[in-house]
């Protein structure tokens, strides 16, 4: 009896101690032991939350630029669109534009963009009664609504109305100069002119050149043309060094009217050509013979370009 009482005292005290201990841990680490790995677990997942988002918005925004570029691309289009001038649009302008002295109905048009910005600016030309004009307006909007920038006057050289027939920059300055056809008169009759655009002092004026008399005119050409007699004038680089000249020439077949010559001529059967190559020397465009010379030789026998 005494050997089992001393047995169930060593197994009380045995349970008590167990329980001390256990309540001493519980005191330490909380009233849970499995709380600390729930806390980093929890910790652990809001920072992967933190780094989800982060990433998230990065790879949005990068995701996302495409779209703004097309949304900036679409905008541009729209820009362009509502600039864009239909025939209706010029005639428009053209009708608010000219004065009444001027064949509203005929009068011709050309889309540019002289000054290089946003444009567009439109060229009108118009005769009337012995009178033409050359006019350049800025179309501010798809309305219609326009500011004039220059324009030029004058007695009509032959019967027809000017148009636009090229835009070139022939002057070195980054800026396009008007090769302007300015008329007809008869089968092979016609006016050429050179017009220099002012856009800031909103002033359209005829390039001035020096010619072979050393007289200073402005840039209108008067062209001859029969079965055997014709005259160009064109726009080249005589001697490919990147500015351009404007070019002259004249050629003619020699004919025979009662045994006699009738034209100058190298020799029968023959073409005789003569050029006037002008060159810009920063403020007009004059006559130089030597690059006449050189442009006469590098024709061929029949003295084509």
């Amino acid at each position: 009896m005494r050997f089992l009482q001393k047995f169930s005292t060593l197994g009380i005290r045995a349970r008590s101690s167990v329980a001390e201990r256990l309540h001493h841990t519980q005191e330490v680490v909380g009233s849970n032991p499995i709380e600390p790995t729930m806390k980093f677990v929890l910790l652990f997942l809001a920072l992967l939350t933190v780094i989800g988002v982060g990433v998230w918005v990065l790879t949005g925004q990068q995701e996302s630029t495409p779209g703004t570029n097309i949304q900036t691309e679409s905008n541009e289009n729209e820009k362009d669109k509502a600039f864009q001038v239909s025939e209706q649009l010029a005639r428009s302008v053209i009708h608010n534009t000219l004065d009444e002295r001027f064949d509203k109905q005929t009068a011709t048009y050309n889309v540019a963009n002289l000054d290089g910005q946003d444009g567009p600016e439109l060229i009108i030309g118009a005769a009337g009664n012995n009178i033409a004009t050359i006019l350049i307006t800025s179309i501010l909007d798809s309305t219609g609504t326009s500011e004039r920038l220059g324009n030029v006057d004058y007695q009509e050289v032959l019967r027809g109305v000017p148009e636009v027939r090229d835009l070139q920059d022939i002057t070195g300055d980054g800026k396009d100069e008007l090769f302007v056809s300015l008329g007809y008169g008869g089968a092979s009759n016609d006016a050429y002119g050179f017009l220099q655009a002012d856009m800031q002092g909103k002033k359209l004026e005829w390039i001035q050149l020096r010619d072979p008399d050393n007289q200073i005119r402005d840039a209108i050409f008067l062209m001859g043309g029969t079965v055997t007699h014709a005259e160009t004038v064109q726009i080249i680089d005589v001697n490919s060094d990147g500015k351009k000249e404007i070019v002259e020439l004249f050629s003619q077949i020699w004919e025979f009217e009662n045994g006699k010559d009738t034209v100058p001529s190298k020799q029968a059967g023959e073409v005789w050509c003569l050029a006037r190559v002008y060159q810009w020397n920063g403020s007009l465009f004059t006559f130089n013979r030597a690059l006449s010379e050189q442009f006469l030789e590098s024709l061929g026998s029949n003295c084509a370009i």
